[in-house]
Parts: structure tokens; C-alpha cells; sequence
């Protein structure tokens, strides 16, 4: 039972806590900048994907509508009694409507991924939430740990560790 602790430096335990606070301040704040990030990406696939889609399929639908409308102006045309064969308007026609057609599919898919994304998104803040949890619990339990450690080694080696005992003690020597 006679065993004495072999302590060399408590310093280096009181460095250790300051890191771990310093790293841990950086990690909420990374922590802080990723859910800011989830939560405008959710934005942006809620609002801004499907306005701009919604506009495209618009423009497209203007664009199909005009080139329909001039392949049937072109199948109405004849020159010098023959009708035009309208190969260029119809090409255009069709792949104004195959544009259309891609348009619709990609408002589908938008719907589809924006679902997706929530869930994720959701899944992915419940990870963040017990990351925060260790945070704010765990590592300040184990900091409060360190500092009382600290503490009774402190009392055990006979010193103080406040600074107005350290002052104290700095005065007492300058006399």
C-alpha cells in the first residue's frame, strides 16, 4: 500500500486538456458549417432545381411548339405545284419533342433525387445529432475529468494551480 504516484509533469496533462478543448471548439464548428450545408443543399433541391427546371421545360415546350408549327407551315407550302419535303423542319420538330420529352424525364428525376436527398440529408443529422451529443456530453465529462485530475494532483504534489495563489506565491519570492 506504501506506493507513491510518480508524477513528472502535470503540465502535460493541463496541455492535453487545452488541445482537446481547442479541438473540439474546431470540430463543432466544422460540425456547425456541415449541417449549415445539408440544410442549403436542401434548400436548393426544394426551391431552385425545380424552378429552373420548371423554366426549361417551358422554354422547350416554346421552342417544340414553334418548330411544330413550322413543319406544318412547311407541309402546307408548295412550289411550282410540288410540296416541299420539309426534311429540316421535320428533323427539328423532332428533336425539339425528344427535348421535351428529356425535359419532363428530368423534372422526374429532380422529384426523385430531392427525395432521395431528404432521406439521406435526415439519416446524415441524426449521425451529426450524436456526434454533437459526444460533444457536448461526453468529451465535456472527460474535460471535467482531466481538470479535476489536475486538481488532486496539484493538492498531492503541494502546489496551487489558481493564479492568484501563483501571484501569491511570485511575490513571496521577490521579497
Amino acid at each position: 500500500m506504501g506506493e507513491s504516484a510518480n508524477i513528472t509533469s502535470v503540465e502535460a496533462i493541463d496541455n492535453f486538456q487545452v488541445v482537446l478543448r481547442t479541438q473540439r471548439d474546431r470540430a463543432a464548428e466544422v460540425l456547425d458549417t456541415y449541417k449549415r450545408e445539408l440544410h442549403r443543399v436542401v434548400q436548393w433541391f426544394e426551391n431552385e432545381v425545380p424552378l429552373v427546371w420548371k423554366q426549361e421545360l417551358r422554354r422547350r415546350y416554346d421552342k417544340m411548339s414553334q418548330a411544330r408549327a413550322e413543319y406544318e407551315t412547311c407541309k402546307m407550302r408548295t412550289v411550282a405545284g410540288q410540296r416541299s419535303s420539309c426534311i429540316d423542319e421535320k428533323k427539328r420538330y423532332d428533336r425539339a419533342k425528344r427535348r421535351l420529352q428529356e425535359g419532363e424525364r428530368k423534372i422526374e428525376e429532380v422529384k426523385t433525387w430531392r427525395r432521395k436527398y431528404a432521406e439521406e440529408s435526415e439519416e446524415c443529422r441524426g449521425r451529426l445529432g450524436k456526434f454533437q451529443e459526444v460533444l457536448d456530453h461526453d468529451l465535456e465529462k472527460s474535460l471535467a475529468l482531466l481538470e479535476r485530475t489536475v486538481q488532486s494532483l496539484e493538492n498531492y504534489l503541494g502546489r496551487t494551480i489558481s493564479s492568484s495563489d501563483a501571484d501569491s506565491s511570485n511575490s513571496g519570492k521577490e521579497e
